[in-house]
């Protein structure tokens, strides 16, 4: 525990005794749901067990009085055909397409016309009871107030994961359900046929109008091809681009690229021809070659060789100077000179005679060429007028094939309305089940009616308890406390019925059972004030509570217990002039020299002190008729309060409550601080809260609050702990 030590002078502390800013702000107060619960237990068992037995009687009682059946037509909804021609349906794989498909049905189900047209079947009110409700006093069934009735009870849930939809309906007999339901699902059937033969009958409406149209386009168009035919002469319907016409234009113009590339070739012939006759070009290689053939040539080589062999057989036989071989030198340059010439000669009489070849061959070609071109012109005016006649005919024939495919398509979905009409399955709803009287009502059942009767009850006691506990004002633990403005919990004392060591008294506890609950919870607190205090020198503590029997006086002994333990020097007052009880707590006289004689003077200091056993000073109240109330502001205590911190460490001062004597104020003037006793279950948060605030405007500091006696808690451990505690204290194992 830490030790609570004498501190600064009066003057010092009240200066700096307030720590800056709020402690903490007013909010919600804080619910224990597990400590309500367990203080209401037995109530809350007891309501389970009262609640299963109304609901056992409310099951009696209304499955004699007021039963209830329900029954229910299933339908199935059905994908529909796909071909009329083939056997079996088509598939619905998406979940939100059926479950529209299912709505859409179920809106139609309990439209009001379908309704009316089954109220008014003659088994309405021939075979139900149902009925009577909705008979005026003409003793004639009202219709439409029926349907109003059925409007609102008439359920249509649809079945997840399969292809169902219900028509469901509740009411007090069983026999009229099949009755009434079945009625509905004949109305419902007979409004889906009249829809659907209406359907059927306007798309054959107009499929038969666009087949007519078909028709009529289609002979139209067959008119204006065998006229086209005539008009233009077509004595085939071949496509001309691969007919004989074609076919002599791809040769006119083959004919006419060879020519010119004859042309071509001719014209550049010509014009080396040309260029040799110019001598702007030498004669190649070929010219040469054409010249030397010539007979002539021919001839003249011959000479020229036999010249040159004389003239080699002549150098065997002379010298190179001898006149013969000087002549037949000259014979041979006089040879070769002669076959040159006349090569030369002849080259040129060649060439003049091919530019004249090449001449005529031009003009030759030239001419060639203006026909054919005449001709393909012709040939290609030809094909394109044909191909225009042929694509305007195609054309023709194409719109005609698709007259002719959209009459076929009108007349198969003609065909297959008439075979949709014929085929069961084409409808897209059918009923699954029909309605049957149920055996069983629907309501009451014992499985819900008992355990909703426990539910209820508990619930109800739940919610009581609970509504009482946030309308209860009353403190009943710390965190009732912790809620409040400024407030601050110092610690808490439980019951010395919770206490599981069974001390016999609450006062002095802390030194006549040291190891019980109560003597730990206060060396816990006092720990706690011991900080408070220290922090700011305090040496007079004031113990104060809002109500009598709060346990002020209880605080005070057991303190007073703890802080002489720590070996510190410490005095109590009795400053409850109205209900003394402190000299009875140490077992001392009452009626002894006390605080009310140093007051008026009538005793010394030592005179008022009494030393009690276990070393606490005791200032009792004082003999009874000088206990004088006004004499608490004369300023004698004061000086009092001034000599005893001079001789002690601490002065505890027992002070009478707060709200029914104004004492506690008064002293409030002189003294350091003050600790606040709160009874648990007995003064209310707004009480605490006053005398909070009343300190506020007090020189004296109020360290924290005391909670006293709250139930099933001690310290902050519950009930359960207690034991624990108490074996740790007196050394025995746990």
């Amino acid at each position: 525990m830490s030790a609570i030590t004498p501190g600064k002078p009066r003057t010092m502390q009240m200066a700096d005794r307030r720590p800056p800013g709020q402690r903490n702000q007013a909010v919600t107060p804080n619910i224990d749901p597990i400590r309500i619960i367990r203080r209401h237990l037995v109530a809350i068992i007891g309501s389970v067990f009262v609640g299963l037995a109304l609901g056992t009687v409310a099951h009696f009682g209304f499955s004699r009085f007021y039963p209830l059946y329900t029954g229910e037509v299933l339908f199935e909804l059905q994908p529909g055909i796909q071909d009329p021609t083939k056997v079996g349906t088509r598939e619905i794989t998406r979940e939100d397409l059926l479950e529209r498909l299912a709505r859409t049905q179920t809106v139609l189900l309990v439209s009001r016309e379908v309704l009316v047209r089954a109220m008014e079947h003659p088994d309405i009110t021939r075979a139900t009871t149902w009925h009577e409700w909705f008979v005026d006093k003409d003793g004639i069934f009202d219709i439409q107030e029926a349907v109003d009735e059925l409007e609102e009870d008439l359920k249509t849930p649809i079945i997840r994961g399969t292809n169902l939809f219900a028509l469901r309906w509740t009411t007090h007999v069983n026999t009229d359900i099949p009755v009434v339901l079945n009625a509905i699902t004949r109305a419902y059937e007979n409004k889906r046929k009249s829809l659907d033969d209406e359907a059927v009958a306007e798309n054959m409406r107009v499929f038969s109008g666009r087949r007519s149209d078909a028709e009529a386009s289609l002979r139209d168009i067959n008119s204006r091809i065998q006229q086209f035919i005539i008009e233009h002469g077509l004595t085939t319907l071949d496509d001309p681009r691969f007919g004989p016409i074609a076919q002599g234009l791809d040769d006119l113009t083959r004919e006419i690229t060879e020519n010119k590339s004859t042309l071509s070739l001719a014209r550049s012939a010509y014009a080396q021809v040309q260029l040799k006759l110019e001598g702007t070009l030498e004669p190649n290689s070929e010219d040469m070659q054409n010249a030397e053939a010539d007979p002539l040539i021919t001839q003249l080589n011959a000479n020229v060789d036999r010249l040159r062999t004389e003239h080699r057989a002549r150098m065997f036989k002379f010298n190179p100077g001898h006149p013969e071989i000087q002549r037949i030198e000259d014979e041979v340059r006089a040879a070769e000179e002669e076959r040159d010439s006349r090569l030369n000669e002849i080259i040129l009489r060649n060439l003049e005679a091919r530019r004249k070849i090449l001449s005529d061959t031009i003009e030759s070609v030239i001419t060639l060429l203006e026909q054919l071109e005449e001709e393909a012109e012709e040939k290609d005016r030809l094909l394109r007028e044909r191909s225009a006649d042929h694509s305007e005919y195609q054309a023709m024939e194409t719109e005609r094939k698709h007259m002719e495919e959209a009459r076929k398509q009108h007349m198969e979905m003609i065909n297959e309305l008439l075979l949709m009409r014929l085929r069961v399955d084409a409808n897209r709803v059918r009923v699954a089940q029909r309605a049957i009287p149920p055996r069983k009502p629907s309501f009451p059942k014992m499985e819900i009616m008992i355990p909703l009767g426990a539910l209820l009850c508990l619930g109800l006691t739940v919610g009581v308890i609970f509504l009482r506990e946030l309308t209860d004002q009353r403190v009943k633990s710390t965190s009732d406390l912790e809620v409040l403005p400024n407030a601050v919990v110092l610690g808490s004392i439980p019951d010395l019925e919770d206490d599981p060591t069974r001390a016999p008294s609450a006062d002095r506890v802390v030194s006549q059972h040291p190891n019980s609950i109560l003597a730990e919870s206060y060396r816990q607190f006092c720990t706690t004030l011991g900080h408070a205090i220290e922090s700011h020198g305090y040496q007079s503590i004031m113990f104060v509570c809002g109500l009598p029997g709060a346990g002020a006086t209880t605080a005070v002994t057991n303190v007073a217990s703890v802080i002489a333990a720590s070996g510190k020097s410490v005095v109590v007052i009795d400053g409850d002039f109205r209900r003394s009880r402190l000299a009875s707590a140490y077992e001392k006289e009452e009626s002894g020299k006390g605080f009310g004689d140093l007051l008026i003077d009538k005793a010394t200091l030592d005179d008022a002190l009494v030393t009690i056993d276990d070393g606490i000073s005791l200032i009792s109240a004082g003999t009874p008729a000088n206990r004088v109330i006004e004499r608490l502001n004369n300023g004698r205590f004061e000086s009092i309060l001034a000599e005893l911190r001079s001789r002690f460490d601490i002065i505890l001062i027992d002070t009478p409550p707060a709200v029914v004597a104004g004492d506690a104020m008064a002293l409030a003037n002189c003294v350091d601080s003050a600790v606040l006793v709160v009874r648990a279950n007995r003064e209310q948060r707004g009480l605490v809260a006053r005398i909070i605030r009343q300190f506020d405007d007090s020189p004296c500091h109020l360290v924290g609050l005391l909670l006293n006696r709250p139930l099933e808690t001690a310290g902050g451990y519950f009930k359960k702990n207690y034991a624990v505690m108490a074996k740790y204290g007196m050394g025995k194992s746990v």
